[in-house]
């Protein structure tokens, strides 16, 4: 009880906790290179909502090109109806010359439900309809519709190595579908900073002209938790 008066009491700017995370990363696929990868992520616990809010950017440096190819920027705010069922939101702007678009926005929602929720492991699965517009390198610009899912897992190994997996597919019947999947291993360097080595696949099915494609980045990063 004294725990959800002090949810319910929060202020809006209060409750919050961040990660910062920093380091380099190694890109194979349609494009080649080595980059240097920063993200800052903020969550919010609230009584009946949570809010995620996520921002990460990565310079890329390749055959005579140095530019800020990826960049992301979402917030997915979560109402929780109890303990594992939740309604959420999203808004989501992404640029990604590499995957074929120089912007594309996703605004949706759906439900979501945790089908585990320990001490030392988490799984959530998330699903709903998402309605995308998309500014290809190459094509005129156009707006879809697509069935979105997600999985997100964390399993703490141990006290100081942790496990992670958050995977999204975005399906859309006439092309421009895409998939994500990015797998991370923490490991606690002293206090709030970790090591993280994270291994991304990114999958676009008809962007521009080549069809379907994969890429993979490969990343060692510091994080901090505040």
């Amino acid at each position: 009880k004294r725990k959800e008066a002090d949810l319910a009491e929060a202020g809006l700017l209060e409750r919050w906790k961040g990660q910062v995370e920093a380091g380099a990363s190694r890109s194979t696929g349609r494009s080649s290179y080595f980059g240097l990868y920063g993200s800052l992520g903020l969550e919010r616990e609230a009584l009946d909502w949570r809010d995620k809010l996520l921002g990460r950017a990565e310079i890329q440096q390749g055959p005579d090109i140095t530019d800020v190819e990826r960049l992301l920027a979402s917030w997915q705010p979560n109402y929780k109806f109890d303990d594992r069922l939740y309604a959420y939101g999203l808004a989501q702007h992404e640029r990604g010359p590499p995957q074929g678009y120089d912007s594309r926005y996703t605004a949706g929602g759906g439900l979501g439900y945790g089908l585990v929720a320990t001490d030392t492991a988490d799984l959530d699965i998330e699903g709903g309809p998402a309605l995308r517009h998309i500014d290809p390198i190459d094509g005129p610009s156009h707006s879809s519709l697509a069935a979105r899912g997600t999985i997100n897992l964390r399993w703490a190994i141990t006290p100081t190595v942790e496990l992670k997996q958050t995977s999204a597919l975005y399906f859309e019947q006439e092309g421009d579908s895409s998939a994500s999947a990015l797998t991370s291993l923490d490991a606690q360097v002293v206090g709030p900073l970790k090591v993280r080595f994270s291994y991304d696949v990114r999958y676009e099915d008809s962007l521009g002209t080549d069809g379907g494609w994969v890429d993979t980045l490969s990343r060692a990063t510091l994080v901090y938790n505040f």
